[in-house]
């Protein structure tokens, strides 16, 4: 599995983490 292929399957949940700080 591609980490990558998951993360844009995924919601940018790990984007709003990083403008949330």
């Amino acid at each position: 599995m591609d980490q990558g292929r998951a993360i844009l399957h995924l919601p940018p949940i790990w984007m709003w983490n990083s403008g949330s700080t």
